[in-house]
């Protein structure tokens, strides 16, 4: 115990750490009945108010914090990367290379890559198919590199 600091004193000071490390409602009521056994009930209340709502404000900030981060993900630059995708159907279906055909299954491929991953349809980019199935080498860009 500190000199001159009566033990109610310290008790009180104790509730109120308590009360900021997120116990408010608890600790809210032991420090009311204190307050009004005291005769001190308005400033007991205020620092009790003034400590629930720091608590409130930096949780608010760190969900803002968190929410900013999961919207604005970090764009370091150009990136790409490459991808091969075997898919189980009939070569045939994708026509031979350089005819309409071909262009159409391409388009088609990286429009239903594009509404699958919510990026943009520029972001792939079918480098070739080839027989085997059908296997397809894509190179996928981020966001960044195609605008």
């Amino acid at each position: 115990m500190a000199e001159g600091e009566s033990k109610d004193s310290q008790e009180r000071k104790r509730m109120v750490q308590e009360h900021e490390n997120g116990k408010p409602q608890e600790t809210r009521q032991i420090l009311d009945h204190e307050a009004l056994r005291q005769g001190k009930e308005e400033h007991v209340m205020r620092k009790a108010g003034e400590a629930t709502k720091g608590i409130q404000e930096h949780r608010r900030k760190e969900q803002s914090e968190e929410m900013e981060a999961e919207e604005k993900p970090p764009v370091v630059g150009s990136v790409s990367v490459q991808v091969r995708l075997k898919l189980k159907m009939d070569f045939s279906v994708t026509g031979q290379e350089g005819s309409e055909k071909r262009k159409e299954f391409e388009t088609k491929l990286t429009r239903d890559l594009a509404n699958a991953s919510g990026a943009s349809q520029n972001c792939f980019h079918v480098k070739s198919i080839s027989p085997g199935s059908v296997i397809v080498d894509l190179q996928v860009m981020s966001e960044a590199s195609v605008r």
